[in-house]
């Protein structure tokens, strides 16, 4: 056997052990076939056609690698011409005519071949013994060939020598070597073999293993599959979508279930945290005595009341008697004209379910002020107590001179009602007490009101009363993507309207049937969930994009495949747009899933909400979205109208003198034939700009110094960032609530009493139990932020008593008793239980107060603080304040997030793994998704934005956010192929990257645009958590796009990885009907030498001598034609010896990739150091390179 055969042979057997290489090159050939299945058809019988030596070329691969034949792709099967080949699971027979050549001598330097026809048995993979004469003869010739070729290289002493015999051998064997198309067969056969193999004798440069290639071509022909599967019968797509609007519809029912969370506390505190659980045992050592013994330190919650803040106009000086007096008649209003009825009609006013403490009656901080001795003690006010009262609270806006206040402008006043039987009727006093307190103002004054049911009512305005935005949303949506897929130009074929909006109806439906299975499952809805739909539409009308630009890439030709069959193009068309919404959604998904871990109700049941929401959408847009891609592509392919679709249309050029101007421009159209003519304006033009700064290099270094900035901008505001969310944020800016807490918050005190209570029998009659008590009272108040000359203390005030015994513990307790019955001990009543017996203590607490802490991050210290100061204790207390419930989630918050986040981020990686298994992508998806989220983290303090629940969920939305536009960029870079084959590295980067840029930059400007059109109507809102998301989400589309846009392409054109095919023949990527079938000229006339096929090329042999005498004269050809350059795709042009295209040897392929040759260098330079190398490896390069050149062509 030959030696070409015998390597044809080694490379089968390699192939045998790669099974990936086996299907690449299957659908490769696939690709091949199906590309020119007319020309098959027509030209199946004909002798001189050279898609016949073709054919019978695939027949000789399947014969010898048996391997490849059931893999092979059923439409390829299809394409193959009746009557040329019969083939089983196992079996391909050649039924046709094969050629063989004979050669004649038509110039010095092209060697021409004739043809003529003989019949040939068949080949088969089952038969070992059915040989022809021709593959005799063929095999003969061959190895005789072979063997003369490579003992004269073997046997070259010098550079020249060599040189002229391999020249020379060469050249005289051509005559053979055309005299029998078998030997084509298998010198051809034998090129394929070696690209599919990825073969090369040296200097293998590839991007991962052939697992990976053989794992990420499993994923996208998983798609390619279903994709087939959908546009495979005409019904198809119609009963796919209808059981997906079926399905949705059915689940969308569920809505009618839906319950709402109004509660703030259950909602927006970490769920069963210590302070919650320490609330829980303060009721159940501590009675509720509101009816008769109420203060207001000693609440287990911030109970029942109403407030009223009293401001004057201009902020003129409140202390005196004219404004004291009407202060009164706002009291006086307050206490008689606000009425509650029961279910019996009674009435009920102020002091009926006031809550008081005996025998002084109703409770209302702050009355002081109503106080004859405060009117005439008005000009020396002793400042914080006077008349024994704290009154630090009451007044705001203050000035003091000497400890006397002298001037304040705002009084608070609160009422505070039962909590006990009649907390129904006093929850009813309340909301009369919000109709009416505004129009109590008196003139001079501004009244600004709540009450402890406000925060339910603000929430749910902020829930529902946004409804319209939702509309006004989805109409522009449909709109901003009807617009966005109109192509430039007056081709109404190519538009694609409807189909944006179907991918609009998907995300649609994906929101209704979201909230029905949430709500059928049992998961509560919470006001956060408004901004649900804004989030789900933008991330449905990103895969919406990305699908129609897959689409267009393989309906336009983009691969290769136009004119292919409606499934061939959806197997394209979803192989690789289809998996890149899997990793968003997939990322989108898995970061609130990690979300929905979280210690915040309402970020769980967001983040589940959400995460089932982002996988509907995913669904529908395979099971909705994608048979509308169908079936828009079959009126595309009948040429007919994007609106009206039952009406055929002609092209401008049909009848154009016979139809007005309004009929050609309004109803003309034509299939579209480039990838352009689907692009519309937002598209094609920012991706000129972006390829243009992918070749600057001054472009590239002065970005990288703007995102240098970024960071540091970023680190600065991380830094500065506050934590917690104040309860204000939870209403509208608009409402009577949020303008009662700014004023509160802002200028007047909160001092809050905090209980460190002993919940464990002890013998407080001992003084060493005593001792401990008092040195943790004298701790608390030592530390900072609370009042040192501030304690409420019932075993001091017993102390001071007559009655205090410490003989026993039975003596001391019934002293005790006796002192909580006078009047100087009734205030403690709360503060002490007793056993059944009353001759025990079985738990009591002492108090401290805070010394006006705003800052949550003080506030969550001071927290941590009092819990350690009880931890150490020798006692078995604890602290406790109802305030603490919700200062948890400044504790809670900051490591919550973080952790949560870095989460996201790692399962992040881990999806970009799974589906870029290349190490610098992940490397690069990751580096940018954390540059992101510092950004946002880092920018939300200069927008003025807290870190709290609220924005943790919108936080935990951005790790999969900041993935999306991420991976759609690099998955587009590695989808890509190269065209220039010898590109340097540098080269072939910019090359791959342009490319992406092409696939994705249009579906990823489209995204953000849209996103950003999504969240537009949400300015509009007043609703804290409506602003905010808008301002993250900004954040997270701009930095997102700017990222994808600029930092990644120009990072992949410095450390993109290279192809995977780096070193092989360049005949792998190309497809032979692009490179062969073209004009042929001599001398620079058309070639006649076409046997009557003008469209075909003749059967040429190149002259080896003249080749290599033209290879080492550097000045015969030209700088441009030998350098690299993309235009020209590495191809050499010889049109002095007859070829248009001459593709570069290894030997140049590999002196451009390691020196990285640019045009600058000189002919004389190239050629000499190109010989150079070239002659270091001779036998090598000329063994296998110039043989492809010789019967290649």
């Amino acid at each position: 056997m030959s030696d070409h055969l015998l390597n044809t042979e080694a490379a089968a057997d390699n192939l045998r052990n790669v099974s990936q290489d086996i299907e690449i090159f299957s659908v490769g050939v696939g690709n091949e076939l199906q590309t020119q299945q007319t020309d098959l058809q027509n030209i199946a019988n004909d002798p001189d056609s050279y898609y016949l030596h073709y054919m019978q070329e695939f027949v000789y691969l399947c014969n010898i690698v048996p391997e490849l034949v059931p893999k092979i792709d059923s439409t390829v099967l299809a394409s193959l011409p009746a009557g040329c080949i019969e083939y089983t699971t196992t079996t391909f027979v050649w039924k046709g005519k094969v050629t063989t050549t004979t050669t004649t001598t038509a110039s010095p330097t092209t060697i021409l071949t004739t043809s003529s026809t003989t019949e040939v048995t068949t080949l088969s993979t089952t038969s070992t013994t059915s040989s022809t004469t021709t593959e005799t003869t063929t095999e003969t010739t061959t190895e005789t060939t072979t063997a003369d070729t490579t003992t004269e290289l073997s046997t070259a002493d010098s550079t020249t020598q060599e040189t002229t015999q391999i020249s020379t051998t060469l050249d005289s064997s051509s005559t053979e070597l055309a005299s029998s198309s078998a030997q084509s067969l298998v010198n051809t056969t034998t090129d394929k073999l070696l690209n599919a193999a990825g073969s090369s004798s040296e200097g293998e440069d590839s991007v991962g293993c052939s697992c990976l290639q053989r794992y990420e071509e499993w994923i996208g022909n998983l798609f390619g599959a279903y994709g087939e599967f959908v546009a495979k019968g005409k019904r198809t797509p119609w009963i796919v979508m209808g059981i997906c609007i079926i399905v949705n519809v059915g689940l969308s029912i569920g809505i009618l279930k839906l319950e709402v969370i109004k509660d703030a506390e259950e909602l927006y505190t970490p769920q069963n945290s210590e302070s919650y659980k320490n609330r829980k045992e303060v009721k159940s050592l501590f009675q509720n005595q509101d009816g008769r013994y109420f203060n207001q330190h000693a609440l287990s919650d911030l109970g029942l009341y109403a407030e009223i803040i009293i401001r004057t106009q201009n902020d003129v000086n409140i202390l005196n008697a004219e404004m004291i007096n009407k202060i009164k008649n706002i009291d006086r209003k307050i206490r008689t004209e606000i009425i509650a009825n029961d279910k019996f009609g009674r009435t009920f006013i102020f002091s009926d379910l006031c809550a008081t403490f005996e025998p002084k009656g109703c409770v209302v901080d702050g009355e002081v002020i109503l106080h004859p001795q405060f009117v005439e003690h008005i000009d020396n006010i002793s400042y914080p107590y006077f008349l024994n009262s704290y009154i630090a609270g009451t007044f705001g806006n203050v000035k003091l001179v000497g400890g006397i206040l002298k001037q304040a402008s705002m009084v608070k006043l609160r009422y505070n009602l039962r909590d006990d039987e009649l907390a129904a009727l006093s929850r009813q006093w309340e909301k009369q007490y919000e109709g009416k307190v505004s129009s109590f103002s008196e003139p001079g004054l501004d009244i600004s009101y709540v009450h402890s049911e406000s925060i339910l009512t603000e929430l749910e305005s902020s829930t529902y009363g946004d409804v319209m935005y939702f509309i006004l949303t989805f109409i522009l949506m449909i709109i901003y993507a009807s617009l966005a897929s109109i192509s430039l130009g007056m081709n109404v074929v190519a538009w694609r309207p409807l189909l944006s909006f179907s991918g609009v109806l998907a995300t649609i439906l994906a929101i209704g049937s979201a909230l029905g299975f949430t709500s059928l499952i049992g998961i509560k809805f919470v006001s956060l969930l408004g901004v649900m739909p804004f989030l789900v539409i933008g991330i449905g009308l990103d895969d919406v994009f990305v699908l129609m630009s897959g689409m267009s890439d393989a309906c336009a030709g983009q691969s290769g495949t136009q004119g292919n069959s409606m499934a061939r193009k959806m197997h394209l068309a979803l192989k690789g747009s289809a998996v890149a919404i899997t990793i968003t959604s997939l990322t989108d998904f898995l970061a609130f899933g990690i979300g929905s871990s979280s210690v915040f109700l309402c970020v769980q049941n967001f983040c589940i909400t959400t995460g089932i929401a982002v996988i509907f959408c995913y669904f529908n847009q395979l099971f909705f979205f994608v048979p509308c891609l169908v079936i828009n592509e079959r009126r595309v392919e009948e040429n007919r109208h994007f609106l009206f679709c039952c009406k055929k249309l002609k092209s401008k050029d049909d009848d154009s003198d016979k139809r007005s101007t309004c009929s050609i421009f309004c109803c003309s159209g034509h299939k579209p034939d480039k990838r352009d003519e689907y692009d519309g304006a937002l598209e094609k033009f920012p991706k000129i700009l972006l390829k243009k700064i992918i070749h600057n290099m001054s472009c590239k270094i002065f970005i990288l110094m703007l995102f240098m900035l970024y960071l540091g901008l970023s680190i600065y505001g991380i830094v500065n960032l506050q934590h917690g969310l104040e309860l204000k944020n939870l209403a509208k800016t608009d409402s009577y609530f949020f303008k009662f807490k700014t004023l509160d918050s802002d200028y007047f005190r909160e001092d809050i009493p905090i209980s460190f209570i002993i919940r464990s029998r002890v013998d407080y009659s001992s003084e060493i139990v005593r001792k401990q008590i008092g040195s943790l009272l004298q701790r608390a108040k030592q530390t900072e932020g609370i009042n040192s000359n501030f304690e409420i203390n019932w075993l001091n005030s017993f102390q001071k008593s007559p009655l205090f015994n410490t003989t026993s513990e039975a003596a001391f307790t019934s002293s005790l008793r006796r002192f909580l019955n006078e009047t100087s001990g009734s205030f403690f009543k709360t503060d002490i239980t007793f056993d059944e017996t009353h001759s025990k203590i079985l738990a009591s607490r002492f108090y401290i107060i805070s010394n006006n802490v705003k800052a949550s991050t003080e506030q969550g210290d001071l927290l941590l603080r009092m819990r350690e100061l009880a931890s150490e204790s020798e006692l078995d207390v604890f602290e406790f304040s109802p305030v603490f419930v919700y200062y948890e989630q400044f504790v809670y918050i900051l490591p919550g997030t973080l952790q949560t986040v870095g989460i996201a981020i790692a399962a992040m990686i881990v999806i970009t793994a799974v589906f870029m298994p290349q190490p610098i992508m992940i490397i690069l998806v990751s580096v940018t998704m954390v540059m992101i989220l510092l950004g946002i983290f880092g920018f939300m303090y200069f927008w003025d934005l807290t870190l709290s629940s609220i924005t943790m969920i919108h936080l935990i939305m951005t790790v999969g956010f900041s993935v999306d536009f991420s991976a759609h960029i690099c998955h587009a870079y590695l989808s890509v192929s190269r065209t220039n084959k010898s590109a340097c590295a540098k080269i072939e980067r910019e090359e791959r990257v342009e490319k992406a840029i092409d696939r994705s930059g249009g579906p990823i400007i489209n995204a953000a645009l849209s996103s950003i059109v999504g969240i537009l109507m949400l300015t509009l809102s007043t609703s804290y958590i409506f602003q905010s998301f808008f301002k993250l989400m900004l954040l997270v589309i701009l930095f997102g796009l700017a990222h994808s846009v600029f930092f990644l392409p120009i990072a992949l054109s410095f450390i993109g990885p290279l192809s995977r095919d780096k070193d092989t023949p360049v005949f792998s990527s190309q497809k032979l009907g692009s490179v062969l079938p073209l004009p042929q000229k001599v001398n620079g006339e058309k070639s006649n030498l076409s046997h009557g096929h003008s469209d075909l090329p003749p059967q040429t042999l190149l002259n080896a001598k003249d080749l290599i005498s033209r290879l080492q004269s550097p000045g015969d050809i030209s700088k441009q034609q030998l350098l690299p350059s993309r235009d020209v795709k590495r191809v050499m042009s010889f049109p002095e010896l007859g070829f248009s295209r001459v593709y570069s040897v290894s030997s140049l392929r590999r002196f451009d990739s390691e020196n990285c040759l640019y045009p600058r260098m000189g002919n004389n330079e190239f050629h000499q150091r190109s010989r150079d190398i070239r002659m270091k490896s001779a036998e090598t390069t000329y063994n296998r390179e110039f043989r492809v050149f010789l019967y290649r062509y």
